[in-house]
């Protein structure tokens, strides 16, 4: 069974990783250079994309309230949840760092 704080810890360092990478990401909008962490949130928009296990029961519940509380607070950015089985979780994501999209926690 799952732990509140381990589906916050898990979806927290998914999110954060994600986020890292799609800012880093090449597009015609992106910048060259780091990812400023102390951002004013009011200054944040784009998409996010986050990756995370298929959570059921109260595990989904805790996300959905977890990913409606962040985008309260940057209304400027949209998450883009991509829930994948258990089973595959550990393909797709190799799949992702395999196709440059590297997660990393910055130090």
């Amino acid at each position: 069974m799952l732990s509140r704080r381990s589906l916050i810890s898990a979806a927290g360092a998914t999110g954060v990783g994600l986020t890292a990478a799609s800012c880093g990401a090449a597009d015609s909008t992106s910048t060259d250079g780091p990812v400023d962490f102390e951002a004013d949130s009011a200054e944040l928009s784009g998409d996010v994309t986050l990756l995370t296990p298929d959570f059921t029961g109260d595990a989904a519940a805790e996300l959905k309230d977890m990913i409606k509380q962040f985008t309260d607070e940057n209304s400027g950015v949209n998450v883009k949840v991509d829930q994948v089985d258990w089973d595959k979780l550990n393909e797709k994501l190799s799949t992702s760092i395999a196709g440059g999209l590297v997660a990393w926690w910055p130090t």
